[in-house]
């Protein structure tokens, strides 16, 4: 009888009992559906690291480099709102870079960068599943961070959030 009277005594508190006035309430946090959630890791959605070199090749795919020509109708399919060109030295030495890399990661950076090509095309072209673009994406990034940083050409591959 004694082990129930300290039982009783030192018993949790439930949701029946009334709240403790010296906690303040907890705020109202919105509930994210599946369709919000799958949203938020997206496959589709680019890596943080591969920022800088996403950056880096779009203001490269503008520019007009000496070994790489835009003739009239590619420059049709490059987006209205451009980016600003890399400085033409640079622009040179990215385009020699580009050429003499491996066919599959050149042949991705001229579809993805200098063509109006869907996905789905890429992916056709490509030889692969359309789901995959995303993945030879990430894999063609990185390939070129190291082609670049081999040559001299330092890109962040890091943007922490301020």
């Amino acid at each position: 009888m004694n082990l129930q009277v300290s039982v009783a005594r030192y018993r949790r508190p439930t949701i029946h009992d009334p709240p403790d006035p010296r906690i303040p309430p907890a705020p109202f946090i919105k509930r994210l559906n599946p369709a919000q959630i799958k949203a938020l890791g997206r496959e589709t959605a680019l890596d943080p690291r591969f920022r800088g070199i996403d950056r880096f090749l779009w203001r490269w795919s503008v520019g007009q480099g000496t070994t790489l020509p835009i003739d009239a109708e590619e420059a049709e399919g490059l987006p209205l709102s451009r980016p600003t060109p890399l400085q033409p030295d640079v622009a040179i030495v990215v385009d020699q870079a580009i050429q003499r890399s491996a066919e599959w990661a050149r042949r991705f950076v001229f579809l993805w960068f200098r063509s109006d090509r869907s996905t789905q095309e890429i992916a056709v072209l490509m030889r692969i599943r359309l789901r995959a673009v995303y993945d030879e994406r990430k894999i063609v990034f990185s390939y070129y961070l190291g082609r670049f940083h081999e040559i001299g050409i330092r890109i962040p591959s890091w943007e922490p959030d301020l």
